[in-house]
Parts: C-alpha cells; sequence; structure tokens
C-alpha cells in the first residue's frame, strides 16, 4: 500500500540539490529592469532544510516566460508562505516551525521592500499564536494579517503597525474535532484563512475537520465572531486546503488536499453563509496513483481555475460558467518536474508559474486568455524546494 504522506514528510523529504540561485542565460535581461512593462517581479517562499538560503526574488519576461531568480532575504527560517502589503511596501512570511522565541509556536516575519532592488530588509518577527503556520494573508484594508497555524488547528491575527511592522498576535482561535483519515485528520489543521471581498467575513478551510468555519471580522479592531451559519461542512475525508474567492464575490472555489477535488460554493455576502453547489475531480479520469491537492487560484476575469496535483505532477485547468460558475475540465498540464505545490498567474495573466517542489524548479507556462489552456515555454529556473510564488501588486 503506498506511503500515506504527511505535512512533515513533505517538509522532510523535498529534494537536495545544490543549485539555489539561477539565471536563464539563453535570454538577455539587459536593460529590462527600467521597463516595468516587460517584466513582472514575484517573491518565492521555500523550506530552508534543504540547499535554499530563505526568500528569493524573481522577475518573469512577459514576453518568452523566462525567468531571473536571486536571494531577497537569507537566515529565514521555513518562510514557506508569503504574502505582500497591498502598497508592495513590505512583505510577511510565514516561518513554519514548531519552535519559535523558545515558545511551541511558530513565527511571522516582517519586511520593508526596497522598490529599487527589491531586496527585502528584516523589521520584526512575531509569534504565529501556533505551531507550524503554513498560510498568510492580509485583511482587505490592509490592516490585519491572517495566519493559519496546521499543527495547532488554530489562526491568528496580527496587527500591520505603520512601520509595517507586527505586534503580537490577538486573537487565537483554535478549532476541536477531527475527520475520517486518521492519518490526516487525527486533530485540526487549519490550512487557509480568506478574507471576504469586502472585508465582513472570514473564510477558514480546516482540513483536519473538514470544515470551513465562517467568522464576522471587525475591520475596525480586528476582532473574531461566529457568523450565524458557523461552518460549512465538506464531504467527510475531503480535507479542505486553500480557498479563493470568484471575482464578482458570489462563489467560492475549494481545493480539496486528500480527495483530490475542487468545490463550488455559491456565498452570500450579507450572512457569510458558504453552500456547497458542485464537487469534481482534479484528476484525469481513469488516473490511479497517489495524488494531494494543493493550490487553487482564478483569473482575474473569473473565467478559468486553475489546480495544482502533487503526485499526478499537473494543473487542472477548470472552465467557469459565466453566471451560474459551475466548472468544467478543460485540461491536465504536466508541470515538467515533480510535487507542483505552488502555482500562481502573473499580474498580467499572460503566464502561469508552477513551482515544483521536490525537483527544485519552477516553470512558466503560457496561458491562452480565452480557452484558459497551459503551453510550456520551455523556460525554468532552479531553486531550493520552492513552495509559494508571490507576485509584486
Amino acid at each position: 500500500m503506498p506511503k500515506q504522506w504527511t505535512r512533515r514528510d513533505f517538509l522532510r523529504t523535498a529534494g537536495t540539490s545544490l543549485v539555489a540561485v539561477a539565471l536563464d542565460k539563453s535570454w538577455s535581461w539587459q536593460n529590462l529592469a527600467a521597463d516595468s512593462s516587460a517584466t513582472a517581479r514575484f517573491y518565492v517562499g521555500t523550506y530552508t532544510d534543504t540547499s535554499s538560503q530563505g526568500i528569493y526574488q524573481g522577475w518573469l519576461d512577459l514576453k518568452s516566460g523566462a525567468m531571473r531568480t536571486e536571494v531577497a532575504a537569507t537566515k529565514v527560517v521555513n518562510p514557506s508562505f508569503l504574502t505582500i502589503a497591498p502598497s508592495g511596501q513590505f512583505l510577511y512570511a510565514v516561518n513554519e516551525v514548531t519552535a519559535f522565541d523558545g515558545s511551541p509556536t511558530g513565527g511571522a516575519s516582517a519586511f520593508a521592500v526596497d522598490g529599487e532592488s527589491g531586496r527585502l530588509r528584516f523589521l520584526n518577527a512575531r509569534s504565529s499564536g501556533g505551531q507550524d503556520p503554513c498560510y498568510i494573508t492580509y485583511d482587505r484594508a490592509g490592516h490585519f494579517l491572517l495566519v493559519a497555524n496546521y499543527t495547532s488547528g488554530s489562526f491568528a491575527v496580527l496587527r500591520m503597525q505603520a512601520d509595517g511592522g507586527l505586534a503580537p498576535p490577538f486573537p487565537i482561535v483554535k478549532h476541536q474535532g477531527s475527520g475520517p483519515n486518521r492519518v490526516r485528520q487525527e486533530g485540526p489543521h487549519v490550512h487557509c484563512v480568506a478574507v471576504a471581498p469586502d472585508n465582513r467575513f472570514v473564510i477558514v478551510a480546516d482540513l483536519g475537520i473538514d470544515r470551513l468555519m465562517i467568522y464576522a471580522f471587525d475591520a475596525e479592531t480586528g476582532s473574531l465572531s461566529p457568523a450565524k451559519v458557523p461552518f460549512c461542512a465538506m464531504p467527510p475525508g475531503s480535507g479542505p486546503r486553500h480557498i479563493v474567492f470568484h471575482p464578482d464575490g458570489k462563489s467560492i472555489f475549494v481545493i480539496n488536499e486528500l480527495l483530490s477535488t475542487v468545490a463550488r460554493l455559491s456565498y452570500r455576502p450579507d450572512t457569510g453563509e458558504c453552500v456547497v453547489k458542485q464537487i469534481v475531480s482534479t484528476l484525469p479520469r481513469g488516473y490511479t496513483g497517489t495524488n494531494t491537492d494543493a493550490e487553487i487560484c482564478v483569473d482575474a476575469a473569473g473565467r478559468h481555475l486553475y489546480c495544482s496535483n502533487r503526485g499526478h505532477d499537473s494543473v487542472a485547468v477548470f472552465r467557469i460558467q459565466p453566471g451560474s460558475h459551475q466548472l468544467s475540465p478543460v485540461q491536465h498540464q504536466s508541470t515538467q518536474g515533480s510535487f507542483p505545490r505552488s502555482i500562481a498567474l502573473d499580474p498580467s495573466g499572460t503566464f502561469l508559474l508552477a513551482a515544483n517542489q521536490h525537483s527544485e524548479s519552477i516553470v512558466s507556462f503560457a496561458v491562452d486568455k480565452k480557452r484558459g489552456t497551459l503551453t510550456p515555454t520551455g523556460r525554468s529556473t532552479n531553486l531550493g524546494s520552492p513552495v509559494c510564488i508571490a507576485f509584486m501588486p
């Protein structure tokens, strides 16, 4: 029987190649830095128990899909997930560890972004309020950060200070319960915190208890309270991992790690209530190998949805039906590497990048904006254990 992988297995068994910084030498970057329309800047979060040195920055050529990467911040332990403030002036990273500053918790680190070089200047770090933080995002007003703590089954709110630094976490909300998968669902495992477009509600994906927990959010104080309908149950054993809102705010899409499915849910902005309307597999018909899902993203036009498959090592592409938001499978594109963790569309929607964690590569794909399909560009860059890609706003 195939081994059932846990989150910590993923961390321990990531590849160990020695290539940490790479340049696509078949293409010249000279003079492009001054032309912001020609390139898109992105940052990469990594696990640092391999050859990675911390957080990297990269440039994507918006004509060819070529990439260049270099170290942006060193001596950052396991900055596995990143988010960038709406202003572009600050970047925040989780420190996915079980002990931080002498306490049984993980961390969250704040950095100032140098507008010219893109290098990161460390500001401060705080407890994340739980062990192994794996997701970080900001509220729509850009005043608070919300952090998901996987191992502790909790999430926390941290205020962003005027200088970009972080205040201590408050409040810390811990879930209770378990699921049918005894290896992965022995307790709660918060994996994602998504903020509604109007900033009134927070939807929390808990992989361990097969629920989306729904909280009313006070954008002035950062406080939380259970919504009138406090949760939406997913099918047993699903393992909800990440959430994305449709651009019109009327639907949300949830990728379920353990059953390799994506769910479409209706969303009521007045109450925060979510109702499951459709569930489809992220895998091609007839596939019998092992797989766990990872990332999900939707294009800016709300026409296509993308999901990463780890095991099948592909990106599943779906068409989103206008109006109903019904999902229809379009394509399964190989990521040309092993264990694709993060996938991200550049702000123009011209390219999709896939971070192959185990083969230690980031690969670019051209996006057909009409059909949503992906075509390999033949361009890639090598990087130690890449797990998160965040484009500069």
